[in-house]
């Protein structure tokens, strides 16, 4: 008798079993023994009489000859008439293993939602698009309409758009940030990138004209410092020659030579000389912390806009990934007429294995195996934006 009939549509020969995956035993001509039995965690399979046999890893071939070496070991009594019975010898050709279920297809992303979806043989990626985008939406039974999408896909461009705006003006702008703006096919992106540049021209302009006005004060504070640095030596010079007209005028007065009125009278002159040096320096002292206070507030200009730039940007990616989850449950409900109108069209990254096998739309006619985990989104790889992955940084 045949080993090779099976319960489902065969996948390919090499596939191999993993737990999730159900095996269905038929022994012919002992029907007690026919049974479901499930690939467990372990990777084994308990089967009636001979106990577990290690399946995981194999393929069904495997399966079948493991299986059907182990019942040919053994015989079975079965009871023909009340307290008797006969020894019957199991054949290998009467060991059939089949497949009962396989393990199903995993989808999640913001285009499917996250379910399963039963394997069968064949199935295609295109038919696992097919069948995550079929059902209702799931926030109403209405279908999005053109204007709704519409009015999504521009709130989302305009999100990304100021992300780029941003993230140029800080320096951490890449090309996807902004290739990520045009979403889809609508004209009113083209005209949201040229506000969105206005609005950054505008911005370094301001910026550069408000450091340029404090620049030009400390240009002007300098040059003040520079006079009354002048005036500053001049005082001090003049000072050190009262001093010393006072000290000639002392040492002739002790000689009779000078009158007591011709002392005062220097030491008068050297006082006032004395008092403004002193003013001087004070001043001197005030536009030097004038300049450096004006210093201080060209790089709080920078400093200032980088940290609200920072808190916009946070703000603007959050504001993005809501946007991105209301378009997609729009794009959800929405006929594919409706998406391809948009240039809107769901793509799948396919991993098996804890390995990426493909990004589609680019293969949508890939076949699928048995437990694949399929994403699904409405924004192709590189057009969303990840939490974690916006480059923003702690400044």
């Amino acid at each position: 008798m045949a080993l090779l009939l099976t319960a489902l549509p065969a996948v390919a020969e090499d596939y191999r079993l993993a737990p999730g995956d159900v095996l269905h035993l038929l022994v012919v001509g002992a029907p007690e023994l026919n049974v479901d039995v499930p690939i467990e965690m372990s990777g084994a399979a308990w089967f009636p009489l001979v106990g577990p046999i290690a399946v995981g890893g194999g393929t069904l071939d495997d399966v079948r000859r493991k299986t059907a070496d182990a019942y040919a070991e053994m015989s079975l009594t079965r009871r023909v008439a009340p307290g008797g019975g006969l020894p019957q010898i199991i054949e290998t050709n009467q060991v059939l293993v089949t497949v009962a279920s396989y393990r199903p297809i995993y989808v999640s992303g913001d285009a499917g939602g996250a379910h399963e979806i039963p394997f069968r043989g064949g199935m295609t990626l295109h038919h696992v698009m097919t069948l995550a985008n079929s059902g209702p939406p799931r926030d109403t039974q209405r279908p999005a309409s053109s204007d709704e999408i519409a009015a999504a896909v521009t709130a989302l461009a305009n999100e990304y758009a100021r992300i780029w705006r941003l993230k140029t003006f800080l320096g951490t702008d890449t090309p996807q940030d902004y290739q990520r703006i045009f979403v889809a096919h609508i004209p009113a992106i083209d005209s949201i990138v040229g506000v969105e540049q206005s609005i950054l021209e505008e911005t370094r302009v301001a910026i550069e004209t408000q450091k340029q006005h404090l620049q030009d004060e400390i240009e002007r504070v300098r040059k003040r410092i520079g006079v009354l640095s002048e005036q500053k030596q001049n005082e001090d010079n003049g000072a050190a020659m009262d001093e010393k007209d006072l000290e000639d005028i002392r040492a002739l007065q002790e000689k009779g030579l000078a009158p007591m009125s011709r002392v005062s009278e220097v030491r008068r002159a050297a006082l006032v000389t004395a008092s403004r040096a002193l003013q001087i320096d004070v001043t001197l002292e005030e536009a030097r912390a004038e300049a450096a206070k004006l210093s201080a507030e060209i790089s709080a200009i920078d400093s200032d806009a980088r940290i609200t730039a920072w808190k916009d940007l946070g703000e603007a990616v959050a504001r993005a990934q809501q946007r991105q989850a209301n378009l997609a449950t729009l794009t959800a409900s929405a006929g594919d007429p409706l998406r391809q109108l948009y240039g809107i069209k769901p793509t799948a990254t396919v991993t098996r294995n804890g390995v990426t096998l493909a990004r589609a739309q680019t293969k949508p006619a890939m076949a699928l195996m048995p437990g694949d985990i399929v994403e699904l989104h409405v924004l192709p790889p590189g057009m969303a934006v990840e939490p974690g992955k916006q480059g923003i940084e702690t400044q």
